[in-house]
């Protein structure tokens, strides 16, 4: 029901502005219905609460105002009434108690034997001289050919109308994600941009520090030369180690040590080997 009243302030509104009729921008206020869909033979009972305080030409003295069904869409221009216009009954009009300004406003009438389609409530007095009073411009009503047509459509109205919400909400969901992710993006450079400068600052004690041991290098005659890592330690042993098994070699190739007697010469026969 909520939603087919507000379908149908959309409606007026745009039927307001759009629909070329005289003076019809001055109206603000229309006719909300107990049905959006109506067969021949229904009653259509509409009810507002429009203020006298609006710039349609008509007055709360000018009354009674009647309802006339126009088919298409169409308005009344006064003192002329369509000819297919067909009036269904007068507009019941109440001053509200707590203002002025306020007028509360009903109309029912059974719906006539018209072909379907969409029709116009329109106002307009006796003499037809006003179709609009105070804010009030009419209402806008829809005949169908069968009542499960009419049953039909609204279930479809309905329907479209959830889809529209879950549209607009999953569309807000869809915003507020970008928005943080936006805001995570920011956050992360930040934070880079922070981590550069503190690696920047480090950089910098460091480089402060590392100057004055430099500096006292040079006053002692001494240039700072690379320290020896684990890698030129084991260069060395393994350089010693060579030259341990080199020389272990070298002692090989030179033969065995020849026998010697017991007054330390050397036994003859290799002695004669040498020679």
């Amino acid at each position: 029901m909520r939603c087919a009243r507000w379908v149908a302030l959309f409606a007026g509104v745009v039927g307001a502005v759009l629909v070329p009729a005289p003076s019809a921008v001055a109206g603000g206020s229309v006719f909300q219905f107990d049905r959006r869909y109506y067969v021949p033979g229904d009653v259509a009972t509409g009810h507002v609460t429009y203020s006298l305080h609006g710039t349609g030409s008509g007055r709360w003295r000018d009354r009674p105002y009647f309802a006339y069904l126009v088919p298409g869409g169409r308005w009344i221009r006064p003192p002329h009434i369509p000819a297919d216009a067909l009036v269904v009954g007068q507009v019941r009009m109440r001053r509200l108690p707590s203002s002025v300004w306020l007028v509360r406003a009903s109309v029912d009438f059974r719906v006539p034997a018209v072909a379907p389609g969409a029709f116009t409530v329109a106002l307009c007095n006796r003499p037809c001289r006003h179709t609009i009073v105070g804010d009030l411009t009419g209402g806008w009503i829809t005949v169908v050919g069968s009542p499960a047509e009419a049953r039909l459509r609204t279930v479809q109205d309905n329907a479209e109308a959830r889809q529209a919400r879950a549209l607009n909400r999953m569309e807000g969901r869809i915003r507020g994600l970008e928005r943080q992710h936006a805001r995570d993006q920011r956050e992360a450079l930040s934070g880079l941009t922070r981590l550069r400068d503190r690696v920047a600052a480090l950089s910098e004690r460091l480089g402060e520090a590392e100057s004055p041991a430099a500096a006292a290098g040079q006053r002692d005659g001494r240039e700072p030369g690379p320290a020896v890592g684990p890698l030129g330690w084991i260069l060395v042993i393994g350089l010693a180690l060579l030259s341990v098994v080199l020389l272990l070699l070298g002692r090989r190739k030179a033969g065995p040590r020849p026998p010697r007697l017991r007054d330390g010469s050397v036994h003859p026969d290799f002695d004669r080997v040498g020679r």
